[in-house]
């Protein structure tokens, strides 16, 4: 079922109203002048933690264009401090004997109020406020020279990569992040031997933190000891060198797993780092000697069934020599590991090593060093040590779970508790490299995953990012929020406006989600609807943050509809999925990028023409720079931009994701791996105005990816694609355009193989002095009911039914 015609959204409401009064054919809204771009006046409102304006208040905003610049404003007798404002800033709030508040105010933020802690309380606690960060490193693209968008090649240009972070990031009391690389210069030989990843980063990775703010680097994690005991002593020397403190990984098991404190304004803050990533599971998926050996089996690979002569004999262990695959030699190896102290584990994994060098370990055991190995007695230890040497608050880094699972897998969320239960006040979750949701449990809270930070994935899920903000007098948490990032062409950038909506929603909905990730098939990672123990955590958005709350608040939300009608959702909602009488169906947007709006702090620029050669987030354009630019979108807003593709007489101009989006035919399983949400229905979904152009068209193309071997390299295959003319009429004026996606998309192939990923790319074709804008491109995804029992929220942004008739929803909002 389509979306019908009369379907008009509150903003095309608005901009049909303005666009009847304005030639069809000129760019709408606003535009640059000589005096510089358009601006709106904005006025924050300071207030302390009593609600009492702040009169002595400044307001330092941060322009990071070039290089950061700073106007400085202060608050009124009011503690009304007045902006103007043509884009997001980073603006510091700052006053005697409180702690600075770094926001994002974009000029939609009018009113917005700014609450300032005391820095020290009625009772003499001193209050502090601490950043923690996802993962980061600065290899591969990063330092490649074909890549200028991304290329850090000496110190100037790595600070560079994260100035528009920078102003954020930095004005906590404390910053902390997860370094997932080794750091120096070292020779490939060096490496592990055919591990699949490996990352190492420039020496003047350093200045990038140091920019950032960063205080103390996570190391816990699956790639501390990609280049062995030599980058352990290359990362640690830099580290060391730059002022910077590192947790996380060592020579021995010890080192790695001992936690330290740090003297944080007044508070002593206590943190671990460890891994549940420890090379084990690629070992455990080496193929044996019963396994047959693929007819195309590549050179590459060879070594995965070649049989090598191996046996041990010593202190009371013996593995008779023979001709062994690796699988089978590290089965027997596993046969006796826990019943070997550590000098003989040492000395037996040293031999067997010696003869299959492409065994993976990546942790401190075994007789060689690494990263912190998780076991839960250890951490319970260093959680008492650090308590009894004085912690008022103790952190813990946990590198754990699955790669790009929206949800904690089961174990991770054992880990997590039990932690908590130990003593620990924060754990903060990395490795998915995507964002998941946080729970308050008790007095702690979790982080489950906070995505990349600085990493140079090319998925379109892991361009959503977040810091977390934590206020604390060291007896108890007094406020966390999260604060929205997008990593726009491998950079962080703080976002505002639609774009900061999007990122919460998301942790919102990963939050409220009862579900684990687990194996459903042996191999693919799903979200398994689970009966948890978990507190009603929620997401409030607050300006352009989200504090986290303690509960959820649930209403009660109706509507009259025709038979086939659409009616948008409030802004930022999730419903129950489960509760859906029949024939109704929810629509949400799984693209998130295609509003075109200027939400991130100081773009990547093109040119020096002005703000609006900036590029659109997450969207690739023309290399030609005369066949694209940015204009006023649909509703005329200052805010509100839409992309404009300038014909070319000779050839087809392209727009195109920088990356693929996620696809899933089922997104919700049960414990034995079988669906429980209804089947999708793709559409895309787009406001469209031309003038003297062709009908642009649409292409939609699938891929399967497959990263389910950890033992070879991931592979993406193409699977279909479709290709839908955009019919508006050439006429200048918007128009909204439904064009629903076949259902085989989501089916089988001839192979069998599934489609997850999929790319959207507009055509316009060769015209001359022909425009095609584009606005609010949505991918949306259409599911009825969840088969559940318990409870299971989604997100939503539309809603239909087949039959007329009232509706109600259980729905909740950020």
């Amino acid at each position: 079922m389509s979306i019908v015609p009369t379907l008009v959204r509150r903003r095309l409401v608005a901009a049909m109203a303005a666009l009847s009064l304005a030639s069809a054919s000129c760019a709408f809204g606003p535009q640059d002048t000589e005096s510089g771009p358009p601006t709106e006046t904005v006025y924050l409102n300071i207030v302390d933690e009593r609600g009492a304006p702040v009169t002595d208040a400044e307001v330092e905003l941060i322009d990071t264009h070039g290089w950061p610049r700073i106007t400085e404003h202060r608050t009124d007798h009011d503690g009304v401090a007045r902006l103007s404002l043509s884009d997001p800033v980073v603006a510091v709030v700052t006053a005697e004997g409180r702690l600075d508040e770094p926001v994002v105010v974009g000029p939609d933020d009018n009113g917005l109020t700014i609450t300032l802690w005391d820095r020290v309380d009625a009772e003499g606690r001193s209050r502090v406020s601490m950043h923690f960060g996802g993962d980061v490193m600065l290899g591969r693209r990063y330092l490649d020279p074909n890549r200028p968008t991304a290329w850090a090649h000496d110190q100037v240009s790595a600070r560079r990569l994260v100035r528009h972070l920078a102003p954020l990031s930095r004005r906590a009391d404390w910053t902390v992040v997860n370094l997932e690389t080794v750091l120096g210069d070292l020779p490939d030989d060096l490496a592990l031997t055919a591990k699949r990843f490996l990352l190492q980063s420039a020496p003047f990775t350093t200045d990038a933190l140091d920019e950032l703010g960063v205080d103390v680097v996570a190391l816990g994690n699956n790639h501390a000891y990609d280049w062995g005991d030599e980058g352990l002593v290359a990362t640690f020397d830099l580290l060391d060198g730059a002022g910077i403190g590192h947790v996380g990984a060592g020579f021995t098991r010890e080192e790695a797993i001992r936690g330290r404190l740090d003297d944080v304004g007044g508070v002593t803050v206590g943190t671990i780092s460890v891994t549940t990533v420890n090379g084990d599971y690629v070992n455990d998926r080496l193929p044996d000697g019963a396994d047959p050996v693929p007819e195309e089996l590549t050179e590459t690979d060879a070594w995965l069934y070649e049989p090598r002569r191996f046996g041990f004999t010593g202190h009371g262990v013996t593995i008779p020599v023979a001709e062994r695959r690796i699988g089978d030699a590290w089965r027997r190896f596993t046969a006796v590991e826990d019943e070997l102290g550590p000098a003989i584990t040492g000395q037996l994994w040293a031999a067997l090593t010696e003869v299959y060098p492409e065994l993976q370990d990546w942790v401190a055991r075994r007789g060689h060093g690494g990263a912190a190995p998780y076991r839960a007695e250890d951490v319970d230890d260093e959680i008492t040590r650090l308590r009894s040497e004085g912690a008022d608050l103790v952190v813990l880094q946990l590198h754990g779970g699955f790669q790009f699972a929206e949800v904690a897998s089961t174990f991770v969320r054992q880990v997590t508790h039990r932690a908590i239960d130990a003593g620990a006040d924060i754990v903060v979750g990395h490795h998915p490299h995507v964002l998941q949701g946080v729970e308050w449990y008790g007095d702690g809270l979790i982080v489950h995953s906070l995505g990349n930070l600085v990493f140079d994935q090319d998925f379109l899920s892991t361009f959503s990012s977040a810091l977390l903000r934590v206020v604390t007098d060291g007896e108890q948490i007094l406020e966390a929020r999260i604060l929205p990032v997008m990593v726009d062409r491998y950079r962080p950038k703080p976002v505002a406006g639609r774009s900061a909506d999007s990122i919460l929603r998301l942790i919102d909905e990963r939050t409220a989600l009862s579900a684990v990730s687990e194996r459903v098939d042996g191999a693919r990672v799903g979200a398994v609807i689970a009966d948890l123990d978990r507190s009603a955590t929620s997401i409030r958005r607050e300006g352009n943050t989200g504090v986290i709350e303690r509960d959820r608040h649930t209403e009660r939300w109706h509507a009259v509809l025709d038979a086939g009608e659409v009616v948008d959702l409030p802004e930022c909602a999730l419903v129950r999925s489960d509760l859906l009488a029949d024939g109704v169906t929810l629509g949400v947007d799984r693209l998130g990028w295609g509003h075109f709006d200027h939400d991130a702090v100081r773009g990547v620029t093109r040119s020096d023409d002005g703000p609006d050669r900036r590029l659109p987030l997450a969207w690739r354009v023309p290399g030609d720079a005369a066949r694209w630019s940015i204009t006023a979108g649909s509703t005329r807003a200052l805010s509100d931009r839409a992309l404009r593709i300038e014909t070319d007489p000779n050839t087809t101009s392209t727009i195109w994701l920088l990356a693929n989006l996620d696809l899933a035919g089922h997104r919700h399983f049960d414990p034995d791996g079988s669906t429980l949400d209804a089947s999708a229905e793709l559409q895309v979904v787009m406001s469209v105005r031309r003038d003297r152009s062709e009908p642009p068209v649409l292409r939609f193309v699938t891929f399967a990816f497959d990263d389910t071997d950890p033992t070879t390299a991931p592979t993406t295959e193409r699977l279909r694609t479709v290709e839908l003319a955009i019919d508006v009429p050439d006429d200048g004026r918007w128009h909204e355009v439904v064009l629903d996606l076949p259902a085989e998309l989501l089916e089988p192939d001839a192979e069998g193989r599934v489609a997850n990923k999929a790319n959207l790319l507009v055509d316009a074709p060769p015209a001359v002095l022909g425009i095609v804008d584009l606005d609010d491109v949505r991918v949306v995804e259409w599911r009825g009911r969840t088969g559940s029992e318990i409870p299971v929220w989604v997100a939503a942004d539309l809603v239909r039914a087949e039959s007329s008739g009232r509706i109600e929803l259980t729905m909740s909002s950020c």
